[in-house]
């Protein structure tokens, strides 16, 4: 079973953001440090709960979920200081792999 999704959104980011040069999807602020955004998988006890938390990929291998990315594109918006992204991912069939981020 495999559940199929997309996601698509921006962040803000300061004024002098930058790409990293020859990474993609990195981005390097004017304090030097580098930004990205990767989905991630939240685990609660119950639906209605607030004890929301984020699971490492190994705590989600653990538990039989696996991610794994089909496309991951980000994009600085010119004088908007707006960094804006798509996901498109699924888990992974079960072969036990990493996701693939790049």
């Amino acid at each position: 079973m495999h559940v199929e999704f997309r996601i698509e959104g921006s962040y803000r980011v300061p004024d002098g953001t930058k790409p990293v040069a020859g990474a993609q999807n990195l981005f390097r602020l004017p304090s030097g440090q580098i930004v990205s955004v990767h989905p991630i998988i939240e685990m609660a006890t119950r639906a209605h709960s607030d004890d929301h938390r984020n699971l490492s990929y190994s705590e989600t291998e653990a538990i039989g979920v696996l991610l794994d990315l089909y496309e991951r594109t980000c994009e600085l918006i010119p004088g908007e200081g707006t960094i804006a992204g798509t996901f498109v991912a699924k888990p992974c069939e079960e072969s036990g792999t990493r996701p693939s981020v790049s």
